[in-house]
Parts: C-alpha cells; sequence; structure tokens
C-alpha cells in the first residue's frame, strides 16, 4: 500500500526584524532584483544547508494578471510557479541571487502557463505522497492591504478564518510590513508545515533557522552561504558537544534525521560510521 498525505498541518509565526528587512530591501536593490528575490536565495540555501541538495524548486503563487487589460477585470487567475535554483558550488548570496534572479525573472516570463501544462510537459514520476514538482513554497504578500469604504458600514480584516490543513510539506507564507511613513518595518507570517512529515518543534527551528541565516547572508554578502551560521545556540551547542557530560538530552521530539542534519551542517567532516572498508563524513552521510 502507497503512502498517502493525510493534509494535516499546523504553523508557527516567522519573523524577520525591521533592520533585516531594511537590509533585504538594500541588497535587493544593489542587485537589481526583487525583495522576494532575495528571501527565496534564503530559503534555497537554508534547504542546501538542511541536507536537500543543490537543485532545488520551489513553488510560488503568482497573480496570473500579466495583461494590463486583466488588472481591474474580477475573477481568480492565481497561477502556480515552478522556481528552479541551483545552489553548487558554495555561492555567496551577491552569487546566488543572481541566479536566483535569472531563473525566478525566465518563469515569470512565462506565468500565463498553466501549472497543469507544465506537470505534463516534465511529466516527472508520480506518487500519492507529495506533490510532482515542488513540497516546499515561498510566497510574499507586499502590496497594502485593501480598505473598505461603505456607508454606514464599519469594515474591519479579519484573517483568524482557522487552519484547515498543509497543502505542501512546508510554506512559508510571509508579507512586508511598513510604518506609516513607508518605512520597513520587518517581515511576518507562518511555516506551514505537514503533519505526516514534521512536528511543531522542527517547524520551529527551521523558521527560527531561516532568519538566522538570512540575517548572516545579508551581514556578509561576499561569504559562501556553507561558511555562514543558521543553528541556535542550544542546536549548535548539541551538535558540536560544546555542553559536554552536563548538555541536556534532545528532547523528546528530535528523530535521528534531526540530529543527522544539526550534525552535518555543524560539523560535516566529522566522523560519522567507521566500518572495515572505511569511513563515513557527517556531511558524507548525509549527501
Amino acid at each position: 500500500m502507497r503512502a498517502r498525505p493525510s493534509g494535516r498541518g499546523g504553523a508557527v509565526p516567522v519573523t524577520v526584524p525591521a533592520a533585516v528587512h531594511r537590509a533585504l530591501l538594500e541588497r535587493a536593490a544593489a542587485g537589481g532584483a526583487s525583495p522576494f528575490m532575495v528571501l527565496h536565495a534564503a530559503l534555497a540555501a537554508l534547504l542546501s544547508r538542511l541536507g536537500a541538495g543543490d537543485d532545488l524548486v520551489v513553488g510560488t503563487p503568482v497573480a496570473g494578471r500579466p495583461d494590463e487589460a486583466l488588472a481591474g477585470l474580477v475573477g481568480f487567475f492565481v497561477n502556480t510557479l515552478a522556481l528552479r535554483t541551483d545552489t553548487s558550488g558554495d555561492p555567496d548570496l551577491t552569487t546566488l541571487l543572481a541566479r536566483v534572479r535569472e531563473a525566478d525573472l525566465a518563469a515569470l516570463a512565462h506565468q500565463e502557463l498553466p501549472f497543469e501544462q507544465v506537470v505534463s510537459a516534465v511529466s516527472p514520476p508520480r506518487h500519492p505522497a507529495r506533490h510532482p514538482l515542488f513540497q516546499v513554497m515561498l510566497a510574499l504578500d507586499n502590496t497594502p492591504a485593501p480598505r473598505a469604504t461603505l456607508d454606514g458600514l464599519t469594515v474591519r480584516r479579519d484573517t483568524a478564518t482557522g487552519r484547515t490543513g498543509a497543502k505542501f510539506d512546508l510554506t512559508w507564507d510571509l508579507a512586508e510590513r511598513h510604518t506609516a511613513d513607508g518605512a520597513p518595518a520587518g517581515i511576518s507570517g507562518e511555516l506551514e508545515y505537514s503533519e505526516d512529515l514534521f512536528d511543531q518543534a522542527t517547524a520551529e527551528r527551521y523558521a527560527a533557522q531561516f532568519t538566522t541565516l538570512l540575517t548572516a547572508l545579508l551581514d556578509r554578502p561576499d561569504t559562501p552561504f556553507t561558511d555562514l551560521p543558521f543553528l541556535g545556540t542550544r542546536d549548535r551547542a548539541a551538535a558540536l558537544d560544546e555542553n559536554g557530560p552536563t548538555r541536556p538530552p534532545a528532547t523528546p521530539d528530535w528523530t535521528l534525521s534531526d540530529v543527522l542534519t544539526t550534525r552535518a551542517a555543524a560539523d560535516p567532516g566529522r566522523t560519522a560510521v567507521v566500518d572495515a572498508t572505511g569511513r563515513l563524513t557527517f556531511g558524507e552521510l548525509q549527501d
């Protein structure tokens, strides 16, 4: 019997401080890119550091209104793009952002092509437990919230609609915030996760690691992303045995995959397995 997703999901908050938001906008402008592209580069770097490889596909929703004639037309035109990113060669942010920009612009140039036709043309191996082209999605809302004015009525926006599940393995759903005078006030949102694959503690680590790595990339844009920190203090100490015999035991929610991924990210050259034929490092074991 083949595994099938249950659709159950949860979410944890994602927060990017105002100072990092400001640096992100400056880096985007310097690279001729959009804020979304900087976030996409950071997410691709994080997925690589977590062991997803260096040929990554991330999905994103697009408005589906490339023609100005459609701008005022009522209807649902949203489409889904599959964005492919190459993180090989340990690039720094400047190099990685250039790659992301080129690939994202190429995809956006064909955003009107229905997603179903892309799947049909690529014809990937199908499995009921996963989506065919990507399992991770990134969405960024950078449009001002609508303000409805109706005579005799008080209107407010209510986003507390309740969670119905998870459509993908992981979804970073983010939104830019600005002050009244337009200054960057941070990026906030949530990381939605499939409960078939992840628990809340793991999702919280991924959310924190995303902000940590994004901050490091913006602080040191000329440093290879594989040399930048992304682990929290506790995770790094556990991975490097820095707490010695007094370190707290791994929390019950940790899986073997969590331990191996954390160790490989923190100390990839350390020996993990030895047998009569040789040895494997944590980095090699993760690959």
